[in-house]
């Protein structure tokens, strides 16, 4: 079982209510063993055409993400540790202790914001990179959400102290997937594509589990193998979006001024012949968990229905949003007796501007509870799929009807909390709440499930 604390989360007394939770926490285990990336990695490895090893006189495995350490093992597994030449994989560090493997290096570094461990890491991966004999090699990349704050080498007189700030900055400021990737193509060595141009010609299939939802894979770990049709000036007219232009470090913007001038060139674009030789295969993404979701509950006497698009916005407001149009299925489509489960995934935002703990979707939970209150028997839940929500310890939370009336009995105001971005503590004190996995070594970023009966 994934869900460490399933029994306290059953701790409710209503016999109902607890009913109507156990399946929710059903439906959450069913979801993460969809996406466990070792058996994507074996499928996706039968079902595609990999090249003949005995082509080749070396094979190497580099990779960088959440996700990507399960891949490494799995990988180590199916090529045997004696055909590969070298490997190196950077994971985050509470990653690290659980990976089991022979020959592929596991390096460990820090998410979300890069440290001194980061820029090691990648130097590590580089000093790799030049050894590798660019002719008749064959580098398998596994590459995972994560993976652009773990492979964190700056442009020359960009600091490492830069890096964090911007980072640090484009986490609170509510920008987007897309726009946060778009800025870090623009500050570092190997992302935008530039990690194929080190290692042009030599054969690369890239393996990636995707947590970007909507937007192409190149917005995985900021697209390192994929081309980039993003340019400096966007780089830029994001900073100035979302007015962080001015606290921006000196260094980043005297480099975005450069690109702009044509002084340094722009990343490589679909024409530059590094991409000829370079296959990127997805091997799993959020629709893996969604399917598995849907394919069990309607095999267990409940409707499914899965919102078509991926979910964005601030996190506190897009729960509320969600149970809205879930209500609106509800009593227009015949479910024949059967309760609705309403599936929906993506990535929100949190425009941090309290000193709380928690994460986006413990705080989604918290901006929807008011309004579930006024079914008579409903659970809700969001979960971060890496088991990692925010700056806490925790995966995500789950509440039912009467969450709110007990908070309020509680002297717990839902309003005080969010504005300090404080969902971490609130759910906390209210307990039988809070969703703990540890790391579930996969990331296709955040599902939200709701189940009206």
């Amino acid at each position: 079982m994934l869900i460490k604390n399933r029994e306290i989360l059953l701790e409710v007394s209503n016999p109902k209510t607890r009913e109507i939770r156990r399946r929710m926490l059903d439906l959450l285990e069913i979801a993460l063993q969809s996406i466990n990336v070792s058996e994507l990695l074996s499928k996706s490895m039968i079902f595609n055409k990999i090249p003949n090893f005995d082509d080749y006189n070396n094979i190497y495995v580099l990779g960088f993400g959440k996700a990507s350490g399960g891949m490494a093992e799995q990988i180590e597994k199916i090529l045997g540790a004696t055909n590969i030449t070298d490997g190196i994989v950077i994971v985050p560090k509470i990653i690290k202790q659980t990976i089991n493997v022979q020959k592929i290096k596991i390096l460990e570094a820090d998410h979300p914001i890069p440290s001194r461990t980061n820029i090691e890491a990648s130097n590590h991966l580089i000093n790799v990179i030049k050894e590798i004999p660019k002719k008749n090699s064959l580098i398998f990349i596994l590459i995972s959400g994560g993976g652009s704050a773990l492979l964190t080498l700056p442009y020359e007189g960009i600091k490492l102290e830069d890096i964090s700030n911007l980072t640090e900055l484009l986490l609170n400021c509510g920008a987007d997937i897309k726009e946060i990737n778009i800025v870090r193509k623009h500050i570092g060595k190997f992302k935008g594509g530039k990690l194929v141009k080190k290692l042009y010609p030599a054969k690369i299939i890239s393996f990636l589990i995707s947590d970007v939802g909507k937007y192409p894979p190149e917005f995985i770990a900021s697209g390192p193998t994929y081309p980039d049709q993003s340019t400096y000036q966007n780089a830029m007219d994001i900073l100035k979006k979302y007015s962080i232009l001015e606290q921006t470090p000196t260094s980043i913007i005297d480099n975005f001024k450069k690109g702009i001038r044509g002084e340094i060139p722009e990343n490589p674009s679909e024409n530059d012949p590094c991409f000829s030789k370079t296959e990127n295969i997805i091997v799993g993404n959020l629709k893996n968990a969604c399917k598995a979701v849907y394919d069990y509950a309607n095999k267990h006497n409940i409707t499914p229905y899965i919102y078509p698009k991926f979910i964005e916005g601030e996190a506190r407001d897009i729960g509320k949003k969600l149970i809205d149009l879930a209500n609106e299925i509800y009593v227009t489509v015949p479910k024949f007796g059967k309760p609705l489960l309403f599936i929906a995934g993506g990535e929100t935002t949190v425009t941090v501007k309290g000193s709380g703990k928690g994460g986006r979707c413990q705080e989604l939970i918290l901006g929807s509870i008011e309004k579930l209150e006024n079914f008579k028997q409903a659970v809700m839940l969001a979960i971060g799929t890496d088991g990692i929500d925010g700056n806490s310890d925790a995966a995500g939370a789950i509440i039912d009807n009467n969450s709110f009336l007990i908070a309020n009995n509680m002297g717990l105001k839902v309003e005080n909390y969010l504005n300090n971005n404080d969902s971490y503590t609130f759910f906390k004190e209210l307990r039988h709440n809070l969703i703990f996995t540890g790391p579930t070594g996969t990331n296709v970023s955040d599902l939200v499930l709701l189940l009206l009966n």
